[in-house]
């Protein structure tokens, strides 16, 4: 199976859910395990952040480790740059600039 895909997503239930459920768009190669689409609910009804890391960590145990679904090849690393006359450069927490927030000054 492969995959072309990236994120900056904070929880992994969004990337990881789009790719690995059975009834999902990005999932063209049609994985499916019982235990991993039960774990993905599991991980949904939950709200404390450590339970639910346990759950996404099993989760990639299984799917990565145990059924190989998906395979890294790479990654790819994106630099941001900017004039110095340009101020109120942040990024956003997926790692994107806020360009609202820019001025230009000079």
């Amino acid at each position: 199976m492969t995959l072309a895909w990236y994120t900056r997503e904070i929880d992994p239930d969004g990337l990881f859910s789009s790719v690995l459920r059975k009834e999902q768009g990005n999932n063209p190669m049609r994985y499916f395990n019982e235990q991993v689409e039960t774990l993905f609910d599991e991980g949904k009804a939950t709200a404390d952040p450590e339970a639910r890391k346990k759950v996404y960590e099993e989760i990639m145990n299984t799917a990565i480790l145990d059924d190989t679904a998906l395979v890294k090849l790479k990654t790819m690393e994106i630099k941001w740059a900017a004039n110095k006359k340009v101020e109120g450069l942040t990024l956003l927490p997926k790692g994107y600039p806020n360009f609202y927030d820019w001025k230009w000054v000079g």
